[in-house]
């Protein structure tokens, strides 16, 4: 803000000028590296996709419950 109050009125107009940032914005714009997307990006975003084939968390429960199960019959054999 110094900057600002230390300019003439002129220099002020110049300074905001709209179509010299408009300019500037394109070239910012045309020199940015295309974005990164996911190949499955377009499929996430699909509404219609339908649920999925296997939860992770029901991966987690039936390995708990499985490890439950053999620690159990581990105890009651030996």
């Amino acid at each position: 803000m110094s900057e600002w109050r230390k300019t003439s009125g002129q220099d002020q107009s110049e300074w905001l000028d709209e179509a010299a940032a408009a300019e500037l914005m394109r070239e910012m714009l045309n020199s940015a590296p295309p974005p990164m997307l996911h190949p499955d990006g377009p499929e996430l975003l699909n509404p219609n996709r339908g649920p999925p084939a296997f939860y992770i968390e029901y991966g987690l429960i039936m390995g708990i419950w499985l490890i439950s199960v053999a620690v159990a019959v581990w105890r009651w054999m030996f």
